[in-house]
């Protein structure tokens, strides 16, 4: 009997590995955003102090204006929802995966004309990821 069950145990190891695998804990940086919008240059109406920022399920935390920040124990494996909050409102929400990127280096940024993006850090020219 004990026999069959290892057996049943090792087939089910075999066919579905990551069922016992653990996944990968990965994090990314989140880049202060500017102090000021140019309201020439600015397609959303909120202003910088009055941004936050959500992953997931996880708490909205207030977009810091002097410093970066880092999103740490994110799955790799999963899709994350990232949200854009202004005045505690819904401004935006998009979805992205760790694979999507080559460089596992990323950046969240805010600009004010395009929004908030998640790229890898060496593309994030202009903005403080770290």
């Amino acid at each position: 009997m004990l026999k069959s069950l290892g057996n049943g145990l090792l087939i089910t190891f075999l066919l579905c590995p990551n069922s016992l695998a653990q996944s990968k804990a990965v994090s990314f940086h989140v880049a202060p955003v500017a102090s000021k919008f140019d309201r020439f240059n600015a397609h959303y109406v909120c202003q910088p102090e009055q941004l936050s920022w959500k992953i997931d399920t996880r708490k909205a935390v207030r977009w810091s204006q002097e410093a970066a920040g880092e999103v740490v124990g994110l799955d790799a494996d999963q899709r994350h929802l990232v949200a854009v909050i202004c005045d505690g409102k819904p401004l935006e929400a998009f979805r992205f995966r760790f694979s999507e990127f080559k460089d596992k280096d990323l950046c969240l940024y805010f600009d004010s004309w395009e929004g908030a993006q998640v790229v890898e850090e060496k593309r994030a020219s202009g903005y403080m990821c770290k």
